[in-house]
Parts: structure tokens; C-alpha cells; sequence
């Protein structure tokens, strides 16, 4: 997927090829989609505001503050803001991370 870039590569443009995938009919290896993830983890979270700074700021089809807020209701946030990366990755795989291995 990172060869379909045009060019450096943001999350906003990751999400826009994992979605471009996905509508087509193509699917990536779980492991993908889980190393893409992983690389905007920090010690099993993502930080919200920066994730939703991201989503609404960066990339060409930047998301609208109501469309972050529709992703976000899908997603596990603790009180502090950050989102479980175990958890997003399970949801966007179907599987539990464990279960690739």
C-alpha cells in the first residue's frame, strides 16, 4: 500500500488508501493493517487530539469535525483522550492482534 503513495504519506492519506482497498475489493494481509496502525501507537495508545488534529488538518480529502466525531464513536477513548490501539486494530481486522501469529 505505501507504493500507492504518490508521496510522503500521512495518516489521512493511510486511511484514504485503506478505505480506496477496501471499496475495491482488495484486501490487505491483517499484519498490514496492523503495522500501519502500530506506527502512530505509543505504548498501546493513540492520542485522540492529535489522531483527530490529523484527520480534520492533513492530506487531500481532509474529514469534517462531524466525520472524526462519527469514527470516534467506533472507538474505544479512556478519559484521557487516547485510543486503544489493541482495540482499533481488532475492530478494523476482526480478529484479536494475537490472533495473526
Amino acid at each position: 500500500m505505501l507504493g500507492e503513495a504518490s508521496g510522503p504519506l500521512n495518516f489521512t492519506q493511510l486511511l484514504t488508501l485503506f478505505a480506496n482497498r477496501m471499496s475495491g475489493g482488495g484486501t490487505d494481509d491483517d499484519d498490514v493493517v496492523i503495522n500501519a496502525f502500530k506506527a502512530f501507537d505509543n505504548n498501546g495508545r493513540i492520542d485522540g487530539e492529535k489522531f483527530r488534529y490529523a484527520l480534520t488538518h492533513w492530506g487531500q480529502d481532509k474529514f469534517s469535525e462531524d466525520e472524526v466525531d462519527d469514527a470516534f464513536d467506533q472507538m474505544i477513548v479512556d478519559d484521557k483522550g487516547f485510543i486503544d490501539t489493541a482495540a482499533l486494530i481488532a475492530m478494523l481486522t476482526g480478529s484479536e492482534e494475537g490472533e495473526e501469529e
